[in-house]
């Protein structure tokens, strides 16, 4: 790699880790109100059950952060955001097949792993790692990535829920996770 490229390449790196916290926040925490109305009237459930999925995303990442961040620390970033690229497409395609409140809690289950592998703990060990220097200018511009995912998601959702149905409008948003693996896959983490 040439000089100018590695003092470019770890601003390469905190803008792809933005991405990443985009795609995984975005996915598992603001992009999922746009299907409350849906699944509501499709279930009949009353908000506080639905609502419950965000305490159980939470909890589980709160409760299995510590010991998932042993293998961020073995496996590094790259290895386990993999594995959650393959769980948050396999989240959706769930979410897209769910028929009761047990499928949807055990979705968020998921979900809350996929925010350790993919989320703030792997995004700021990638960044970290790839500066001493404007560490938390870096860090910063990773973490601009969560707010963009609460603006980017509610509207493609709500876009492919009137197109297509809520069904389809999950599986439709596998692009994502399936375009950032393929990016992790290829090494540009």
């Amino acid at each position: 790699m040439s000089e100018p490229a590695k003092n470019y390449f770890p601003w390469v790196i905190a803008i792809l880790a933005s991405l990443t916290l985009m795609v995984s926040n975005g996915m598992t925490i603001s992009g999922l109100s746009v299907f409350d109305e849906s699944l509501l009237n499709e279930f009949g459930w009353n908000r506080g059950e639905l609502k419950f999925r965000d305490m159980v995303t939470l909890g589980v990442t709160g409760i299995a952060a510590p010991f998932l961040g042993v293998f961020l620390d073995r496996y590094g970033p790259r290895a386990c955001m993999i594995v959650g690229w393959l769980l948050l497409g396999g989240a959706y395609v769930l979410y897209s097949r769910i028929n009761s409140l047990g499928d949807l809690y055990f979705v968020h289950v998921i979900m809350g792993i996929v925010l350790i592998l993919n989320g703030l703990n792997a995004g700021v060990i990638l960044v970290s790692s790839w500066f001493v220097e404007k560490r938390g200018t870096a860090i910063g511009i990773a973490l601009v990535g969560t707010s963009l995912g609460g603006a980017m998601f509610p509207q493609y959702g709500t876009a492919m829920i009137q197109s297509v149905g809520w069904r389809q409008a999950y599986l439709s948003e596998l692009i994502f996770p399936v375009a950032l693996l393929l990016l992790t896959i290829g090494r540009l983490y």
